[in-house]
């Protein structure tokens, strides 16, 4: 069994290589510093260029690598920024703000130390005087750290909410890009919105909706588990078409219970356009995924209009 993932608090200092998303980053141990953990070390893992800023702290979960020839290795999963205390993280940070330059964060620092984002952020005509900008662009800047702030707290809660449940390490990032400060609101609110995950298919997404205490028996799970059955039989055989009672034969074993509707379901599952449906010259009833019945039909007419040429 895999061990848990460690939290670590470290600052990049510099990018070492990169290939497409993988980054490997020299790094160092992030105030206060913990006893026993090498102060400088390498950082891998998947972060997008500019998402890691050098000289800022952040929060790290994953695991120590055997030591090699280049030395101590932490191999991250997931991250979040967190607010720096010292002097130069606190420059740094603030210079992530429109209209704060360099001079205008060490004046902030000068005039407030330590209390210079709260300040900015909470009280930003306060901050115009001393960074020598308009109260207007003031707010602009404090709503950025705003912006910082939720982004923070946003990433530690999915991170949370994903642990343990198979989630792939780039999930977080790209729920925030989804939906932004909404993800974990909408993810909670309807775990099936996790399928638009990288690696993240009805299984998973189902045992996804099951832990978060959502009803086993809810219509729409219903038209899922239906959806789901007839896409893999129609990727196992190779059809488009499966007969309907396949997917009710999984639906029945899936959501067990007096409340199954295997036709309510496929009506909500066709008003959905993530299936379509079909009789044949007997009256048995075909289903279909949506975006495959849609391109055998494409297909099927660009061979009847080539054949009319």
């Amino acid at each position: 069994m895999a061990s848990k993932l460690i939290e670590l608090s470290a600052i990049p200092v510099d990018e070492k290589h990169r290939r497409d998303a993988f980054v490997i980053l020299s790094a160092r141990q992030a105030p206060p510093v913990v006893a026993g953990l090498p102060q400088r070390f390498s950082l891998l893992g998947e972060a997008e260029p500019g998402e890691l800023r050098p000289q800022l702290p952040y929060r790290f979960w994953g695991r120590w690598d055997r030591p090699n020839d280049f030395g101590e290795q932490f191999r991250f999963e997931s991250f979040a920024s967190v607010q720096p205390h010292g002097k130069q993280g606190i420059v740094k940070y603030l210079q992530q703000a429109r209209h704060i330059g360099g001079a205008r964060a060490e004046a902030l620092w000068d005039e407030f130390g330590g209390d210079a984002v709260r300040v900015l952020r909470e009280t930003p005509d306060q901050a115009a005087a001393v960074a020598h900008i308009t109260v207007e662009r003031a707010a602009e800047a404090a709503a950025d750290l705003h912006e910082l702030a939720a982004a923070e707290n946003l990433t530690i809660q999915l991170y949370d909410l994903f642990d343990g449940r198979g989630f792939g390490k780039s999930c977080v990032r790209q729920a925030i890009k989804l939906w932004g400060a909404e993800a974990f609101d909408v993810l909670t609110r309807d775990p099936y919105r996790a399928m638009a995950l990288r690696g993240i298919g009805f299984l998973k997404a189902d045992k996804f909706y099951l832990d978060l205490g959502k009803p086993p028996q809810k219509l729409k799970r219903q038209a899922y588990s239906l959806t789901y059955a007839v896409t893999r039989e129609s990727d196992q055989q190779g059809h488009v078409w499966v007969p309907v009672e396949t997917g009710v034969q999984y639906l029945r074993a899936a959501v067990a219970g007096a409340e199954v509707s295997p036709e309510k379901a496929l009506t909500l599952a066709v008003r959905g356009r993530i299936l379509r449906t079909r009789k044949d010259a007997a009256g048995r009833v075909w289903v279909a995924d949506e975006r495959k019945a849609a391109a055998e039909e494409y297909c099927c007419r660009k061979i009847v209009e080539a054949m009319g040429e």
